[in-house]
C-alpha cells in the first residue's frame, strides 16, 4: 500500500510539472506577441499603416493573435486600427475616369495606399469571429460600395467582407440598393472577383439568388 501511495504521489507531481512547463512555454511564446501589440498601440498607427513593411508586420500579428485564440488582444488591435486609422475615411474613385484609377488628393486618406487597403482586408478576415470589429468594418464599406467595387485594390476588401458576411438583411439591402444595377460596371472594371464573392454569399445565405441570376444573364 505504501508503494502504491508513493507511486500516485509521483504521478501527481509529474502531472503538475507538465502543466507548469506547458504554461511557461505558452507564456514564453505569447510574451513577444504582447510586446509587439503594446508597441503598435503606443506608436503612430497612421504612419505605420502607410508603409508596406510595417503594414505587413501588423497584418501578420493580427493573423497570429487570431490563430492562437488571443481573441481579446486581436480585438483590441483591430479596434485600435479601425478607430485611429480608418474611421471616417472613404475610398473615392472618379466615376468619369475609372480607367486611370484616380483617387482623391486627400493626403490624410490612408485608403489611397495599397498597404492600408491590404491591412483592412486582414482585419475584415478575422472580423468573422469578432462581432464588434465586423460591425466597424461594415460601417466603413456601407454607403460607399461603388468605389470599393470598382477600385483595382479596394475591391479585394469588399470581396473579403462578402466572403465572411453572415448578415442576410445587410446583403439583401446591398443587393437591392447597389449590386443589382451595377454588375456590368463591376465587370467592366475587371473586378470579376467581386461578382464571384457576391454569388457565393447570395447562395450561402439564400437571398436574392433569382435576381442575381437574371442580372448576370442581362
Amino acid at each position: 500500500y505504501g508503494n502504491i501511495g508513493q507511486k500516485k504521489k509521483v504521478d501527481a507531481t509529474e502531472l503538475n510539472e507538465s502543466q507548469i512547463a506547458s504554461t511557461l512555454e505558452t507564456n514564453i511564446l505569447h510574451e513577444p506577441l504582447i510586446l509587439a501589440l503594446n508597441k503598435i498601440l503606443a506608436s503612430n498607427a497612421l504612419e505605420m499603416t502607410s508603409y508596406e513593411t510595417s503594414s505587413a508586420v501588423i497584418q501578420s500579428l493580427i493573423l497570429v493573435l487570431n490563430k492562437i485564440s488571443l481573441t481579446k488582444d486581436c480585438k483590441q488591435l483591430c479596434e485600435f486600427l479601425l478607430d485611429n486609422v480608418f474611421k471616417g475615411k472613404m475610398l473615392t474613385t472618379s466615376k468619369d475616369d475609372t480607367n486611370n484609377d484616380t483617387l482623391t488628393e486627400d493626403k490624410e486618406n490612408v485608403l489611397q495606399y495599397e498597404s492600408s487597403c491590404r491591412l483592412l482586408e486582414t482585419i475584415i478576415l478575422v472580423s468573422e469571429s469578432i462581432p464588434k470589429v465586423f460591425k466597424k468594418c461594415k460601417k466603413i464599406l456601407d454607403g460607399n460600395l461603388y468605389d470599393w467595387a470598382i477600385h483595382p485594390i479596394g475591391n479585394f476588401a469588399l470581396q473579403k467582407f462578402l466572403d465572411v458576411c453572415d448578415d442576410k438583411e445587410l446583403i439583401e439591402k446591398w443587393y437591392e440598393s447597389f449590386f443589382d444595377n451595377n454588375l456590368e460596371e463591376i465587370l467592366a472594371a475587371g473586378n470579376s472577383g467581386v461578382i464571384l464573392s457576391l454569388a457565393r454569399v447570395v447562395r450561402r445565405l439564400s437571398v436574392k439568388q433569382a435576381h442575381f441570376l437574371v442580372a448576370v444573364m442581362k
